[in-house]
């Protein structure tokens, strides 16, 4: 699997941290376009499966992520039913800090 960027969206949050988010498509090759993203792109949520999270080695998240549909990005353009095929991709201040799949039943009509 050799990923690309086909999407981007940079963004600053009110302390000022520089975010990236790529989605990335599996071997795509190509130009990549700018997203404009909501007033909150990008929500991590960790899952804990106990009262102690910080005791649990292996904790599951979810990303919630917000753009706008322009000529560029459309939900059509990210349907696939390889749940492997788009890997996000989450940086702050030029550190990966996140990073995942989107799953096929990913949006909300």
């Amino acid at each position: 699997m050799a990923y690309g960027v086909k999407y981007r969206l940079n963004y600053c949050n009110k302390d000022g941290d520089a975010f990236r988010l790529d989605i990335e498509i599996d071997g795509y090759s190509g130009e990549i376009f700018p997203i404009e993203g909501t007033a909150v792109p990008f929500v991590l949520t960790m899952h804990n499966s106990n009262e102690f999270p910080k005791l649990e080695t292996i904790r599951a998240t979810e990303a919630t992520i917000e753009v706008y549909e322009d000529d560029n990005i459309n939900i059509d353009s990210l349907l696939t039913s390889n749940e492997t095929a788009i890997r996000i991709s989450h940086y702050k201040n030029g550190s990966l800090n996140w990073q995942g799949f989107a799953v096929p039943d990913f949006y909300h009509v």
